[in-house]
């Protein structure tokens, strides 16, 4: 039994394909020519200031901030029932 790894002796070599591969292009990007990329100011190349030194972060300083306070100071409740005008009383409606 002949070895599979060897050729056969007797047999012509295979032809090449008759195709040739096309390089892929990159597409054309999606912006427009008087349009720039803008920077997102959340992203941040610079590390937060605790990881630099170790430190623990700065606390918050303080003032109004975008969250209600958690401890507000305590106003006192208007009164639902506002007190009657000065002067005479309305007349009763009659039935």
């Amino acid at each position: 039994m002949p070895d599979p790894k060897q050729p056969v002796p007797d047999q012509e070599p295979p032809m090449p394909p008759a195709w040739t591969p096309e390089p892929i292009e990159e597409p054309e990007p999606d912006i427009l020519p008087d349009e720039a990329p803008v920077p997102n100011p959340d992203e941040q190349n610079e590390p937060p200031l605790h990881a630099v030194n170790g430190q623990p972060p700065r606390p918050a300083p303080p003032g109004p901030g975008p969250f209600p306070d958690p401890d507000p100071v305590p106003r006192p409740i208007p009164d639902p029932q506002p007190e009657p005008a000065p002067g005479p009383a309305p007349p009763k409606p009659i039935m």
